[in-house]
């Protein structure tokens, strides 16, 4: 007999919560039918999420669904859909695209409270706007297109407390316009690894 079998559902969901790698929630979900039944799909499809900026329906049921949106961990924005997109596809209603009225990306990202990272491949919508409101959490950030630029006023020179970085275009105009915002940015972020700095004249 499982010994969480008489725990209720939302004791579970707290333990769950603290559980961030797939890998570790498939594990966990093998344990017993109970948390099987808190992990999958809740969890398991939305730890890590890939979307591209077609897919209004996935923005939108994120926007409309808080309590599935705040699951996501690693966001990863890209232009064209790929055979490895992870889209979570149990939950997602077909009729969702024409239910919300307020932006969806803003209110799906806001939803996310629990997001760490954020990846972004050839993302050509507006990077600077959804960040503003990812959460403060936020701990890294993959910027893998060499045609995002900076500017000294981006959102992410606001960030605090980020452990990996990586940016794949910094030009020397940036760097001197964003001079006192760059070194505020780096006392902020004490722990920062910087995976990726490619520096341009």
């Amino acid at each position: 007999m499982c010994p969480f079998s008489g725990v209720p559902n939302e004791i579970l969901e707290l333990i769950v919560v603290n559980v961030d790698a797939p890998r570790d929630l498939r594990a966990l979900a093998c344990v017993c039918r109970s948390l099987r039944r808190v992990i999958s799909p809740r969890h398991l499809e939305y730890r890590e999420v890939t979307i591209t900026s077609g897919d209004s329906a996935v923005w939108v049921h994120l926007a409309q669904r808080p309590d599935l949106a705040r699951n996501v961990r690693r966001l990863t924005l890209q232009q064209w859909s790929e055979p490895e997109s992870r889209l979570p596809t149990t939950l997602v209603a077909t009729h969702a695209a024409k239910a919300c009225a307020e932006c969806p990306r803003v209110r799906a990202v806001r939803n996310m409270v629990n997001l760490s990272t954020v990846v972004v491949n050839g993302w050509k919508t507006s990077l600077a706007y959804l960040l503003r409101y990812c959460p403060h959490e936020l701990k890294d950030v993959f910027l893998n297109d060499p045609d995002v630029p900076l500017a000294p006023n981006h959102p992410i020179w606001a960030m605090r407390g980020l452990r990996k970085l990586a940016i794949p275009n910094m030009d020397h105009q940036l760097v001197k316009n964003a001079g006192q915002r760059l070194v505020n940015f780096i006392s902020r972020s004490a722990q920062l690894e910087v995976r990726s700095l490619r520096y341009s004249y």
